[in-house]
Parts: C-alpha cells; sequence; structure tokens
C-alpha cells in the first residue's frame, strides 16, 4: 500500500457523496518528477458536479485533499478531473 491510496480513497468517498453514479467514480494514482497526480473519473453525466460552479467544487476537493497530504506529510499531490 502506498502512502498516496488513503488519499486516493479519500478523494474516490467525497466524489461518490457527490454524484448520481457512484459505481463510475474511480481514482487513479500517476507518479511524477513532481509529486503525485490522481486523476479523478466520473460518468459524463457526473462531471459539472464534481467540477461545480466556476470549478469551486473542483477547487475545494484540491484543498482538501493538498491538506490532508500535508496532515500525513506525503509532500505535493495533484488532483486532475480527467473525461
Amino acid at each position: 500500500m502506498s502512502a498516496f491510496e488513503p488519499l486516493a480513497d479519500m478523494v474516490a468517498d467525497l466524489a461518490r457523496l457527490m454524484v448520481s453514479n457512484p459505481d463510475e467514480v474511480t481514482v487513479d494514482i500517476e507518479g511524477g518528477g513532481r509529486g503525485v497526480t490522481l486523476e479523478l473519473s466520473v460518468a459524463d453525466g457526473d462531471m459539472g458536479q464534481v467540477i461545480g460552479r466556476n470549478g469551486r467544487v473542483a477547487q475545494a476537493l484540491r484543498e482538501v485533499l493538498q491538506a490532508a497530504a500535508d496532515a500525513r506529510g506525503a509532500g505535493r499531490v495533484r488532483l486532475d478531473i480527467v473525461d
């Protein structure tokens, strides 16, 4: 289990609470040279729910994720919402 799996699970759990199709929520962990990227995928019809008006929900998810990563000492984590 990597140090980032609990963070990916947290993002997936939060996203599942927001969408109409929670079974289609996935979070993939992608390693990179400057930290880790979590790629959040949801059903096409649910994309607006996780992005929010003017991207506010997406920004809030990113802030919660980084705060959780900081608390765990995990370093820099990025959240991408993919189609």
